[in-house]
């Protein structure tokens, strides 16, 4: 996606591993902390990991959720776009939005979603960066994926996580990534947000933050 509107892109990342560090620290919904790299660590990838695991009905059958991640995005220059798996807005690590989603879990029977980009770059380019997560198909609202969870990844900082998996909506809108010019301030929203896909939904996560997109409907 490129500019104010709702268009969009595609590329790859190497998976994270399922297994948690046992050093993970998980956040509170409200709550504002400095995720900046210390000083004297080396550049490295910022990663926003969403995962949750398989359902299952009431006779122990698996049920498929196709939960997607999404990072709203606004440069320092102006531009504004969204990064994420509908309308095949996967990103880059290269250029612009230099954010990057490695591909499409649409289960949670695999390693989830990522969303990663150089800290050099996001502290350089990168003004702002919305996170949020949105039932695709498969169920009708966040609760049906289980121990749905978003985990940052900094270099040089513990693992952050944050839980929302118990909303009965559709949508949530999980934490505000803020430049500092030293670094980035990270707000756990924790929103839980109604709608539809496009035509509600991510219209009402784009205002929750203010970010001002003109949205059409998208398909993957």
């Amino acid at each position: 996606m490129t500019g104010n509107s709702g268009i969009y892109m595609m590329i790859i990342v190497q998976p994270l591993s399922r297994e948690r560090s046992t050093m993970a620290i998980n956040m509170t919904k409200g709550k504002t902390v400095n995720l900046s790299k210390p000083v004297g660590v080396p550049d490295g990838l910022i990663k926003l990991h969403l995962d949750w695991e398989v359902g299952r009905d009431e006779n122990d059958n698996p049920v498929d959720v196709d939960v997607d991640l999404g990072l709203l995005y606004e440069l320092k220059d102006g531009t504004k776009g969204v990064v994420q798996a509908l309308g095949n807005s996967f990103g880059r690590l290269d250029g612009p939005p230099w954010f990057k989603l490695n591909g499409d879990d649409q289960t949670g029977a695999t390693s989830g979603e990522i969303i990663s980009a150089f800290y050099s770059h996001a502290e350089e380019d990168v003004e702002r960066a919305g996170v949020f997560a949105y039932v695709y198909r498969g169920a009708h609202s966040l609760k049906a994926a289980k121990n749905a969870r978003t985990t940052i990844y900094v270099p040089g900082l513990e693992e952050r996580v944050i839980w929302h998996g118990e909303h009965n909506t559709r949508y949530c809108a999980i934490a505000l990534l803020t430049n500092t010019g030293t670094g980035f301030d990270v707000r756990m929203d924790v929103k839980p947000i109604s709608g539809g896909i496009i035509r509600s939904g991510h219209r009402k996560i784009d205002r929750h933050w203010g970010w001002g997109m003109n949205w059409t409907p998208g398909r993957k």
